[in-house]
């Protein structure tokens, strides 16, 4: 039989004894010795650290002010209108988040507008251009409808 670690081998022997057969070994009567310990060597005694003067606590803590609305960073104007909207903007409009309408970044750069924020703007699959033309429209004038 192979040799087994301390922990299988008394849950070996609880599940035996569960089960009502004795156990293969029986436990120890005797309670085991610890190691004998090393004798100890004298604590050496510390010379105390210099005193440095220092400042007095302040009475009240700092904090530092809450940004207000004029310290926030704001987002450019949206540029010129692009020709044709970018699979993101157009993504946003089928979750009703926007008209679908895709504008140039005021700060210059290939993203558009939406996607200068940290998305990747890409351009839609020629199969999809009609279909979003078509949606943007209806978006467009249902939007001018709303408002007059």
């Amino acid at each position: 039989m192979p040799r087994l670690n301390k922990a299988k081998r008394a849950a070996r022997s609880r599940a035996a004894a569960l089960r009502g057969r004795a156990a293969r070994k029986p436990a120890p009567t005797t309670p085991r010795r610890a190691a004998p310990t090393p004798p100890r060597r004298p604590a050496r005694t510390r010379k105390p650290a210099p005193t440095t003067p220092h400042r007095p606590a302040p009475t009240t803590p700092r904090r530092r002010p809450l940004p207000g609305p004029a310290s926030t960073p704001r987002r450019p104007p949206p540029g010129a209108l692009r020709v044709q909207s970018c699979l993101g903007c157009i993504k946003s409009a089928l979750a009703g988040r926007s008209s679908g309408e895709c504008h140039d970044s005021a700060t210059g750069g290939s993203r558009c507008w939406r996607c200068s924020s940290g998305h990747s703007c890409l351009p839609l699959p020629p199969v999809a251009v009609v279909y979003a033309r078509r949606l943007v429209a209806a978006l467009v004038a249902e939007d001018e409808r709303a408002a007059s």
